[in-house]
């Protein structure tokens, strides 16, 4: 059925017959007929931005000790630190999120993945606390403002059936980002010092952003949402279906829906208060726990009796228990949506414990390895699970804004979770019951 009109617009064009009018394209139709190496290599920038977006934001949790030793900071800077790039992935979804439904997704990708991607650079030449904590809130603007607009573009070019598990993949890579942290925590942090940590990391995000500029696409829904030149939605969908004719006056459209007004407002619209309001609670409780256990598992580990290397291997295995619950909560929602609710309150219950029995284990480094990455996958997969179904029941003029409201819910958790963590740390618990008191 999707390429009925491809087939006869080939048939007219090889028996020489003009069409008979004006052409109307679909083009979620064109996109809900199969994955191509154009939406591949869409889904591959985003990813390795996604991947960027992870690594930028969790660099801070292994290298916040050293650089406190090394510039003669007082301890209770560590907390503020640490959180200081949730503070500005706050700012950066409300303020920034929504400016891919306004300015489109791939202007708005582009600009915040330079802004965090200078910001680390610039990290690598702070020397005081406050400089230090304005780049990291800088840092956060840009990975809080990129997330939902990639995530969007990811849904925007991905056919529906399988919109759940592509937008979770994207997803995947910022723990997958937080690998990378963990290894160049226990591997190039010791030998070259946090300078060249960050050199490395905005090195990397600096060359993404080069093959975003080159190659990314701006999302078709929102071009023809926005009245964008026919012209220039041709060109994107000759390069979506290079096999498709289609005549200089052909109409494009969009079975998503299209609305004007302020997309915020409507998040509460048309029955859509209750599931936006269950979003946003799930995002800040789940963040509160995830962040606060991920920024600072290396210190707790070594406060435990592990070594630093130790300890950023443990924040690698966590990572790595992230991406697996990540890929696998995608595939879940798309295969089970009417029992994602359920699903998600099982991630969520079994994580709490997996959580729990990860500090009474530390520090034994194999047992804390396995229950670190055991709480990390069922509480990650539980969580990403919730940007698959923002991406799902949004439609395109409000995509961008419901996943960045939502996220910006998330990262006021996120915020929180380290300070509640410094909190408790500040008033001697044990790391055993840190872990005990995030879990519950």
């Amino acid at each position: 059925m999707p390429f009925v009109m491809e087939t006869a617009l080939k048939e007219d064009a090889e028996a020489g017959l003009p069409p008979a009018g004006p052409v109307a394209v679909n083009v979620t139709t064109l996109i809900d007929a199969g994955v191509g190496r154009y939406q591949i290599g869409i889904f591959v920038i985003c990813f390795m931005i996604s991947l960027m977006d992870g690594l930028d934001s969790q660099i801070a949790s292994v290298t916040a000790p050293t650089i406190v030793r090394d510039l003669d900071l007082p301890l209770s800077v560590l907390g503020p630190l640490l959180s200081a790039s949730q503070v500005g992935s706050l700012l950066g979804a409300l303020l920034l999120g929504a400016c891919g439904d306004r300015f489109g997704r791939r202007p708005t990708v582009i600009v915040c993945a330079l802004l965090f991607s200078c910001a680390t650079l610039a990290t690598a030449f702070a020397h005081t606390a406050p400089v230090l904590l304005a780049l990291r809130v800088i840092t956060g603007m840009g990975v809080g403002g990129a997330l939902p607009c990639y995530l969007a573009l990811v849904a925007e070019y991905t056919p529906t059936h399988r919109r759940a598990s592509t937008v979770a993949l994207a997803f995947s890579a910022v723990p997958g980002g937080g690998i990378i942290a963990g290894l160049l925590g226990a591997f190039l942090l010791p030998i070259y010092g946090w300078h060249v940590v960050f050199y490395f990391c905005s090195a990397l995000s600096l060359l993404i952003c080069i093959a975003a500029v080159r190659t990314l696409p701006e999302s078709l829904g929102f071009l023809i949402a926005r009245g964008a030149p026919a012209a220039r939605i041709r060109r994107v969908v000759q390069r979506l279906r290079p096999q498709l004719v289609l005549p200089a006056d052909t109409i494009f459209t969009t079975l998503e829906e299209r609305a004007d007004g302020v997309p915020v407002k409507r998040l509460f619209s048309e029955s859509r208060a209750p599931m936006t309001l269950l979003l946003w609670l799930a995002f800040l409780v789940s963040y509160v726990v995830v962040i606060g256990t991920l920024v600072w598992t290396p210190g707790l580990m070594r406060q435990a009796g592990m070594s630093v290397a130790g300890g950023s291997l443990i924040l690698m295995f966590s990572n790595i228990g992230g991406v697996a619950g990540i890929l696998g909560a995608g595939q879940l929602v798309d295969r089970f949506p009417r029992h994602a609710f359920s699903l998600k309150a099982g991630l969520f219950l079994f994580g709490a414990i997996a959580t729990a029995l990860f500090g009474a284990v530390a520090p034994a480094f194999a047992l804390a390895a396995m229950f670190a990455a055991l709480s990390s996958f069922l509480v990650a997969a539980g969580q990403s699970g919730l940007y698959a179904l923002a991406a799902m029941v949004y439609p395109t003029f409000m995509r961008s804004t419901g996943i960045g409201w939502a996220s910006a819910c998330g990262r006021i958790g996120a915020a929180l979770g380290p300070l509640l963590v410094g909190l408790m740390v500040t008033a001697s618990w044990s790391p055993q019951t840190v872990l005990l008191g995030l879990g519950l």
